[in-house]
């Protein structure tokens, strides 16, 4: 409660106050209503409004803003401490005094302020008799506020003495239009047609303005004549006060002749021709391809878009909507390819071109008249390249075999234009390679298998002979001419045909030269291994370069490589000579001798490829390397002495050119052990991320897409279909007409939109798994074309069928390949269920040892033990679901667009689980565990239990809603036509007298007593 000297002198400031908010606030007002009267009142021709309702709208607004401002000055005369404030601005040496004494109470009983409040009103009232408050509002700004209030409202009551003079003034006008009626028939009128003779785009509207600057007739009409005579009568509207009348034709397609009838009189005929700009109505391509694809010549109606290999004829036909001057392709580089007439059809042009790589042009047409395409349509050419065969080898490896032994190698061939043959290529060592042709002639885009047995026992393989060997396919590259593709190069190492691995015994000791021989033995045995692997490095990098400048020259590569081989060659031939310098034996030494002159050979081929930049010496240098690699080889054992030692197997050749690395081989191969991991894998990405299922993805939402735009399509041609039939008159139809044009166009956009589908699931990296979907949707492409075509002619039966059937099509291929992007989270919700039944599992089984142990309180090394193993596994636990939630969640975004209500059950799944802070909660078992609690662990471990439970149900469920599980699916079936044949023969059994035993009576189901019940057991009563 505020004092009351000081709220006696603060109202004083506050009617000051107050009465200079009014008359701001009026003044504002008026000045606002008077600015806005005069708009108006400029506007006044366009507004039907008579002068006496905008006088009383605008002094019923005036009322309202008197009102406002004087609620608004009392609300501020009563605001004491927003006076303060104002009152602190002004005079800032109270510094804040008047803002504290405002806000005071009474501090004492009765209503009485204590000493310091006292003294703070005290200081504030009396600097107010010092310096009166009242002058935050200065006398002279007051009368300034009362002088402009009274300019703004002299300014508004005038502006509405001007509206209140309006009406006379029209009056008059009026009175003299009726006056002079009598004399219409005998005057003439001066009448300005606009635009008079005219030019109009077909199709468009045309508005008729006719002007009358003196004196106005009472009605006006316009006359329209069109090319066959046929006249039309149209009432011309006036536009409010200004003196002329309109009239407006919808649609103007033919020339014709209007006039401008009125008072008995008539103008002179006025000319519209119609005309047209230059437009493409449809483009069809010709696609001439290359013979070695062995496809036919395909033509591609109605489209903007076309893919096609590389070499290509291409033919451009465009059909317009009337013959042109000129006629052009012009791509953004400015490369420019004039179209010619067809002579056939003057309204038809051609442009042909050989395909090389993939543009877009721009159609640019100009009519006789000068007059060019408003929008010049793009016309786009995709290349495909001619993709070498793809190899995939499905089982192929390095092995020893044996002289006799069979080996069965495979490999998966695939060319996106076929193959003209495929087959293996073989040799021993440095002899002449042997080609097998495994097969010919097979078509595009068609895997082929491709297995082969290698009898080594028919090739007459000796031991110690190297055999290697590789795939190839070829096809025709894109200048015709055939072009091979090779897999990689393997070996099969010819062994003896027994090799002996014996047990024997730590030997007690020897003399210290025999030591020293079987020590320095083994050394040169494994220095022979370690070279033969050098060497068989050098040869698989020869072969590398050889693939790959078979497919792309690259000379300075080549040089590069060539010579990096060359070097790695040298320092293979310099440890080959320190291995022959250690040899005592005369055979090894031989074939280390023979090995060293294939070495030498090989690195003066590769030195000449270098130097040449040429592949044809790498033929030579491969040949004599794996003769080379084929000497080295024949350093190796035949018998093997095995000893066991303490902590690993050891391995000792008797002979001096023993293979540690080959025997252990051998060694695996006699006894193999393999131990179940009890724990967790780590496990891979989920294969949602593979990029090719990204791109099925893609494609499936564009199949959706376009199936949810043509169900569109179709509903609203029934919608109009309906209508037209029950349109009233002609301009009904020619409004439904115009929308049938629009479903035309958006008819065209599908289609343009499916030819840019068709021409992703060309592209390389998708042509091979999307084969089917492509020729499928080339198939309904043709349907969304006829909708089209139909649409245009008009026929709407016609286009309701076409499109009904595009529309299915569609919707069967958008279900087909979902079905195919869903079953890559089989595996995964497979894999998911697992996870989360072993984790319900797990925690079943902590949950059984909590209590154990809370059973058993005597503490004892037992005890302890099984604690550890309960906090063990509350930590693999936490581990275990982690990972579990870290794959939803990853299944979650993968699975949003193809498969919505899988991600949709998952994420329910994943928040419930986050909700019920289920992870914490295992943690806070732990905690509790470790402090010895184990009674208290049993209730956060049992919010944890059950929340993995709830998680494993939704799991399942969502598995099996879903993608479907198979065996539930098949038992539900089971069971369902169980309960249709039992009921099935029970119909039977009740309805069939024959099927009766003696006795039975009727209804009676077989082996039913008489006088029992159904499902009532014998005896029972």
């Amino acid at each position: 409660m505020i004092e009351k000297r000081l709220s006696r002198q603060l109202q004083q400031v506050g009617k000051r106050y107050a009465s200079f908010r009014f008359w701001s606030t009026m003044t504002a007002s008026w000045a606002t209503l008077a600015l806005t009267a005069t708009i108006l009142l400029k506007y006044r021709s366009q507004l039907s409004w008579s002068a006496a309702s905008v006088v009383i709208a605008f002094s019923l607004a005036a009322f309202v803003l008197t009102g406002l401002a004087i609620l608004l000055a009392q609300r501020n005369k009563r605001n004491h401490l927003r006076l303060a404030q104002q009152i602190e601005n002004k005079f800032p040496e109270l510094e804040a005094r008047l803002m504290t004494a405002v806000q005071q109470e009474p501090a004492l009983p009765n209503g009485h302020y204590g000493f310091l409040q006292q003294q703070v009103i005290h200081e504030t009232l009396a600097h107010g008799r010092k310096k009166p408050w009242i002058q935050i509002i200065s006398t002279p700004r007051l009368v300034l506020a009362h002088c402009s209030h009274t300019l703004a409202a002299a300014c508004f009551l005038s502006v509405m003495v001007f509206w209140t003079q309006l009406p006379l003034t029209r009056q008059l006008a009026s009175n003299n239009s009726l006056g002079n009626s009598a004399k219409q028939s005998s005057q003439e009128y001066l009448c300005n047609v606009n635009p008079g003779n005219t030019e109009v785009e077909k199709g468009t509207g045309l508005l008729i303005i006719a002007r009358f600057p003196e004196q106005l007739p009472g009605k006006t009409t316009l006359l329209v004549t069109d090319s066959n005579g046929n006249q039309q009568r149209l009432a011309m509207t006036r536009s409010l006060d200004d003196p002329l009348f309109v009239g407006h034709l919808n649609s103007v397609n033919n020339d014709l002749t209007y006039q401008v009838a009125f008072a008995g009189q008539t103008t002179k005929s006025f000319k519209v021709h119609v005309f047209e700009y230059p437009v493409l109505q449809r483009a069809d391509a010709k696609l001439t391809f290359p013979t070695y694809t062995g496809m036919s010549t395909k033509i591609v109606e109605d489209t903007h878009s076309v893919s096609a290999v590389e070499g290509s004829q291409l033919q451009w036909t465009c059909h317009l909507n009337k013959p042109v001057k000129q006629a052009r392709l012009e791509t953004k580089s400015g490369e420019v390819i004039q179209l010619k007439n067809d002579p056939q059809d003057p309204r038809r042009y051609h442009a042909s071109l050989t395909l090389t790589k993939s543009k877009r042009w721009k159609l640019h047409l100009e009519d006789q008249q000068g007059r060019k395409n408003q929008a010049p349509p793009e016309l786009v050419a995709h290349v495909l390249q001619n993709q070498p065969p793809k190899l995939k080898l499905a089982s192929a490896r390095d092995s020893r075999v044996s002289p006799l032994e069979e080996m069965s190698v495979e490999a998966n061939v695939w060319d996106d234009y076929g193959l003209s043959q495929y087959g293996i290529t073989y040799r021993f060592g440095g002899d002449k390679p042997a080609e097998i042709v495994l097969g010919q002639s097979v078509p595009g885009n068609q895997r082929r298998q491709v297995p082969h047995l290698i009898d080594f026992e028919s090739l007459k393989a000796e031991p110690d002979q190297l055999l290697s060997y590789h795939f190839w396919a070829e096809d025709f590259g894109p200048d015709g001419e055939p072009r091979r593709t090779f897999s990689d190069m393997f070996f099969a190492e010819v062994r003896h045909f027994e090799e002996i691995f014996r047990q024997g015994q730590q030997p007690p000791g020897g003399s210290p030269s025999q030591e020293e021989q079987e020590q320095q033995n083994g050394q040169n045995g494994q220095k022979a291994s370690e070279l033969a692997e050098l060497q068989k490095q050098i040869i698989n990098a020869t072969w590398k370069i050889i693939r790959r400048e078979t497919t792309t020259s690259t000379p300075d590569k080549l040089v590069e490589d060539a010579t990096l081989i060359t070097e790695s060659q040298q320092q293979a031939m310099e440890q080959t000579a320190e291995l022959q310098e250690e040899l005592n034996d005369p055979e090894s030494a031989e074939h280390v001798q023979e090995a060293l002159d294939h070495m030498q050979s090989a690195a003066k081929h590769l030195k000449n490829s270098a130097d040449n930049k040429s592949t044809d010496p790498l033929d030579f240098a491969l040949a004599s390397e794996q003769a080379a690699y084929q000497s080295l080889l024949k350093l190796r054992a035949r018998e093997f002495e095995v000893t066991r030692g303490q902590q690993n197997q050891q391995a000792s050749s008797k002979s001096s050119s023993n293979s540690a690395s080959r025997s252990q081989q051998q060694l695996d191969q006699l006894e193999l052990k393999e131990d179940d991991n009890r724990y967790e894998t780590e496990r891979t990405q989920p294969t949602t991320d593979n990029p090719q299922q990204q791109e099925m993805r893609q494609v499936l939402n564009r199949l959706r897409e376009l199936a949810n735009r043509q169900a569109d399509v179709n509903k609203e041609l029934e919608e109009l279909q309906s209508a037209l039939e029950a349109a009233e008159n002609k301009e009904q139809e020619e409004q439904l007409r115009q929308q049938i044009k629009r479903l035309r166009d958006e008819e065209q956009r599908i289609l343009r939109d499916a030819d840019e589908l068709q021409n992703r699931l060309q592209q390389p990296d998708n042509l091979e798994q999307m084969t089917d979907v492509s020729q499928r949707l080339e198939e309904t492409r043709n349907q969304v074309r006829q909708t089209s075509e139909a649409l245009e002619k008009g026929d709407l039966s016609d286009a309701a069928a076409s499109g009904t059937r595009a529309q299915r099509e569609l919707e069967d291929l958008r279900d087909d390949v979902r079905r195919e992007t869903a079953n890559q989270f089989q595996e995964e919700m497979k894999e998911m269920k697992r996870a989360s039944q072993e984790l319900d599992d797990r925690q079943q089984d902590l949950a059984q040892q909590l209590r154990n142990l809370d059973q058993n309180k005597k503490p004892s090394l037992q005890n302890s033990t099984e604690r550890e193993e309960v906090k063990k596994g509350l930590t693999e636990q936490k581990d275990r679901l982690d990972n579990i939630l870290e794959r939803m969640q990853q299944t979650i975004e993968a699975a949003e667009t193809s498969e919505p209500l899988l991600s949709k059950e998952l994420y329910d799944s994943l928040r419930k689980t986050k909700h019920n802070r289920t992870e914490d909660a295992l943690d806070m078992a732990q905690q509790l565990l470790n402090n010895g609690l184990t009674r208290d662990a049993q209730q956060p471990e049992s919010i944890a239990r059950n929340s993995i439970k709830q998680l494993n149900q939704d799991i399942k469920k969502a598995a099996e809603n879903v993608l479907g599980d198979p065996t539930e699916s098949l038992k539900r079936a089971e069971q369902t036509l169980d309960n249709l044949a039992k009921e099935l023969e029970n119909e039977i059994a009740r309805n069939d007298p024959d099927s009766q035993q003696p006795g039975q009576q009727p209804g009676q189901q077989p082996g039913q007593q008489p006088g029992q019940q159904p499902g009532q057991q014998p005896g029972q009563q």
